[in-house]
C-alpha cells in the first residue's frame, strides 16, 4: 500500500509539472506559403483596441526588436516607417488600400507590410500570485507585389499560464510577456523563409 501511494504522489507530481509547462502560445496561419530570403519588411504601427496606454505601440516596437534580430529579414526602421504613414496621410494601418499598400511599398522599398491590432493588455490581481498579465494581439502579414494577406497569426497569454507551483515560473508584467510573444512570433515568420 505504502508503495501505490508513493507512486500516486509521482505521478500527480509529474502532472503537475507538465501542465505547468504548457505554452499557452495559440498561432494559425492563413497560409503555408514559404518566403524568399529577399523579404523585405515593414512594421506598421498596431491598432490598440486595449484600452490600455501605447500597447499598440509597445507591442510595435517588441516585433521591430524581434524582427530586427532574425538574419533572413530586413526590417525597415520605425522612423522611415513613420514618416511614410505621415507623408502619405495614412491614419490607420490596419485597413489599407490598394493605393496605400503601393505607396508603402515604393517609399519604404519592402515586399511585405506587418500589421495587427493589440486586444488585451492587462494585469489582473490574483490573491496567491499577485499581478498575472493577459496580452493578446493578432498579425496580418500583407504582400505588397499581390496586396494579399499571405499569413495571420493570434497571440496570446497569461502570464499564470506557465506557472506549476506558488507561482514558479509565472511572468508578472504585460511588457515581459508582450516581448515574449513578440519573439515567438518573430521566430515562426523567419522559419518560413528560405536561406
Amino acid at each position: 500500500m505504502h508503495l501505490s501511494k508513493c507512486n500516486l504522489f509521482i505521478t500527480m507530481c509529474a502532472l503537475l509539472l507538465l501542465t505547468g509547462c504548457g505554452s499557452g502560445i495559440r498561432h494559425s496561419y492563413q497560409s503555408d506559403v514559404q518566403f524568399t530570403s529577399t523579404m523585405r519588411l515593414a512594421i506598421l504601427p498596431f491598432d490598440n483596441l486595449s484600452g490600455r496606454d501605447k500597447a499598440g505601440e509597445k507591442v510595435t516596437e517588441y516585433l521591430f526588436q524581434s524582427l530586427s534580430r532574425s538574419e533572413k529579414i530586413h526590417v525597415a526602421e520605425s522612423g522611415t516607417v513613420y514618416d511614410a504613414l505621415r507623408r502619405n496621410r495614412i491614419r490607420s494601418t490596419t485597413v489599407l488600400t490598394g493605393q496605400q499598400i503601393d505607396t508603402l511599398a515604393t517609399a519604404l522599398g519592402v515586399t511585405h507590410l506587418l500589421t495587427g491590432s493589440v486586444l488585451d493588455y492587462s494585469e489582473q490581481d490574483n490573491q496567491y500570485l499577485g499581478k498575472v498579465p493577459t496580452v493578446a494581439f493578432t498579425v496580418r502579414l500583407i504582400d505588397v507585389s499581390t496586396g494579399q494577406t499571405v499569413m495571420t497569426a493570434t497571440a496570446n497569454d497569461r502570464g499564470d499560464r506557465r506557472s506549476f507551483l506558488f507561482g514558479i515560473g509565472s511572468i508578472k508584467s504585460s511588457d515581459l510577456l508582450a516581448k515574449r510573444l513578440a519573439d515567438d512570433v518573430a521566430s515562426r515568420l523567419a522559419s518560413r523563409v528560405e536561406k
